[in-house]
């Protein structure tokens, strides 16, 4: 089976602009099918109403209750997963500089998910590539010297894409802190 390594696109018809300037989309490589493979789902985008297209912060799914949630995200309640026909789906992970990582973890999945249950779920699975990350000693690639060190509370959930099959992969960005201007 032949695979292609390309830089991760969204296949939205949304602008990639972010209302916010300090929002960096993270730089990752997607690795897909060359030829011959199931039609792919589309795209899953997380949004606060009336933000379409800015992504909602990781720390939202964690620290708000899934009635919170249904009241701040856009179609939180979408049964979003309806067609799926496996109970999991995998999540790969592979920013730039971490590709030897090789990342890629099951998430458990129904077709009676909702957007606000899979954002949550997906979180908890990025939290532990994020301490993958800190913990693998490889150094910091390029793209990282303008995000410093990332925190968890810096990382903002765009959409997630299928990009294989059933192996899927999130967008996500970062808000850069203000530098300190303390003398």
């Amino acid at each position: 089976m032949a695979f292609t390594k390309r830089a991760l696109k969204t296949e939205s018809p949304r602008t990639l602009d972010f209302n916010n300037p300090r929002r960096r989309r993270i730089p990752q490589y997607k690795g897909g099918a060359s030829c011959g493979h199931a039609t792919l789902s589309p795209p899953i985008l997380f949004d606060h109403f009336g933000a379409l297209g800015q992504g909602v912060r990781v720390q939202h799914f964690i620290i708000l209750s899934t009635n919170a949630l249904l009241k701040e995200i856009g179609g939180a309640e979408d049964r979003i997963l309806t067609g799926l026909k496996a109970n999991h789906i995998l999540l790969k992970m592979n920013w730039q500089g971490y590709e030897c990582l090789n990342w890629v973890r099951s998430v458990p999945v129904s077709q009676s998910i909702c957007r606000a249950q899979l954002g949550a779920r997906i979180v908890m699975v990025f939290w532990e590539y994020l301490q993958d990350v800190q913990d693998s000693r490889l150094p910091n690639p390029g793209w990282m010297k303008e995000f410093g060190m990332v925190n968890f509370d810096q990382v903002v959930l765009i959409g997630l894409y299928n990009i294989y099959d059933n192996v899927w992969q999130a967008d996500l960005a970062l808000d850069i802190p203000l530098e300190s201007s303390s003398p």
